[in-house]
């Protein structure tokens, strides 16, 4: 009984973990979209300031 109890706790680390390392890749995406989206903002930010001048 003693190992069935071994056992499931070592899944759930298993499981948490998993969880873990999927929410940090699905956060590195997310940041990467984010500065893509940034880099266009501030490269269309320059262009209208140098047709402003």
């Amino acid at each position: 009984m003693q190992d069935f109890y071994k056992i499931g706790i070592d899944l759930l680390y298993c499981l948490i973990i998993g969880f873990l390392i999927i929410q940090a890749s699905n956060s590195a995406q997310q940041n990467e979209e984010i500065s893509n989206i940034i880099s266009i903002e501030s490269a269309r930010i320059s262009a209208d300031n140098l047709n402003f001048y």
